[in-house]
């Protein structure tokens, strides 16, 4: 879902992206209250306001795209060429993704699984999914949701944790990236050529995967490019995007304008938003937590389950969790990208620091 310790322009503590990405986390949580409550988007206010164009939660995943876009591009740029900058690429995103994602389906497999399955649990610890449950979504080749007897009865039935779809995507993303940046087409007309298709998929056909990759590269054509961060290109994008959505053309246009005002937020002078980056980046703790914590309260409130309720009750909750996964998992594991990038010789000069 998204890139910590590699800041684009403004350092830590005057840029906005850890606020806009855990404000981005929260809002999936809020859209999310209505399918699990109610089994459908019916009720989701952006769904009903857009008549269907989309939800709080597609815009937030497409908010985080963007950004990863813009950032991992920017990571691979400063990495460089070399041998020692692509492992190193490599091994800092493995880093940032795969621990707390592996402890978060280890705890939901072997521990919350066995707690809120229908079946016993000695018939619960015979059934293979646990272990596709695991390896299918740590290897990122495909997504497997289910888990034996849990949320069988919901309203949202036999969906465990939903929000996992996107990151086999952002990993496929990355690997974009990689082969652009090693074959050094990162700054070629063939970004735009694949910003294009994915557009061009999406008008026509409506993808989400499309809509994912399109935001991405919206975010790594702003940095490729080194598109200027200007208040006024801003006004007209909000403005055009605000049409798009009156003309039912939501879904092609956020790509476009939407990635742009993404990175404005982030990067503007003119807006500053608390500085959470000092306390920790708990954005992807509370995205890979939230789906469960919530399908768990509705299962607990059942016929009494609301989507304020299931807000009020699932999002402390949550953030418990992935202030958690930062400080026990993630910052331990960033720990080790920082000691082995400091055990590295120093880069070749034929790659200097953005050279890409």
């Amino acid at each position: 879902m998204r890139e910590n310790g590699d800041r684009v322009g403004p350092s830590i503590e005057s840029n906005n992206f850890d606020a806009i990405r855990l404000i981005a986390a929260l809002c999936v949580l809020i859209s999310h209250a209505f399918p699990l409550t109610y089994g459908s988007d019916e009720f989701e206010p952006v769904y009903r306001w857009s008549h269907g164009q989309t939800t709080i939660g597609t815009i937030a995943v497409g908010v985080f795209f963007a950004i990863s876009g813009f950032l991992i591009t920017r990571s691979f740029v400063h990495a460089g060429r070399s041998w020692g900058g692509v492992s190193r690429f490599v091994r800092a995103r493995v880093l940032r993704l795969v621990p707390a994602l592996l402890v978060a389906l280890l705890l939901l497999a072997f521990l919350f699984g066995p707690l809120v399955s229908s079946q016993p649990i000695a018939d619960y610890f015979q059934f293979p999914q646990m272990v596709r449950f695991i390896l299918i979504n740590c290897s990122f080749v495909s997504f497997h949701d289910t888990l034996p007897g849990v949320f069988i009865h919901n309203p949202f039935p036999n969906s465990v944790d939903g929000s996992l779809w996107t990151l086999r995507h952002e990993v496929r993303c990355y690997l974009m990236i990689f082969l652009l940046g090693v074959a050094g087409l990162l700054k070629s007309p063939m970004l735009i050529v694949l910003y294009g298709s994915s557009l061009a998929i999406l008008f026509w056909h409506g993808s989400p995967i499309a809509f994912l990759f399109a935001c991405f590269l919206g975010g790594a054509l702003i940095y490729s490019n080194r598109l200027p961060i200007d208040n006024r290109a801003a006004v007209v994008c909000l403005v055009a995007l605000a049409a798009s959505a009156w003309l039912g053309l939501f879904g092609p246009a956020a790509p476009i304008f939407g990635s742009y005002l993404v990175i404005w937020l982030a990067l503007s002078d003119s807006v500053r938003l608390p500085r959470l980056a000092k306390y920790g980046d708990f954005s992807y703790g509370v995205y890979i937590y939230a789906f469960p914590v919530q399908q768990l309260v509705t299962q607990m409130m059942a016929d009494r389950a609301t989507w304020y309720w299931n807000i009020a009750i699932s999002a402390p909750i949550t953030l418990i969790l992935g202030i958690a996964s930062w400080f026990l998992i993630e910052r331990p594991a960033l720990a080790l990208k920082r000691q082995a990038k400091k055990a590295e010789p120093a880069r070749s000069a034929a790659y200097p620091a953005g050279a890409d």
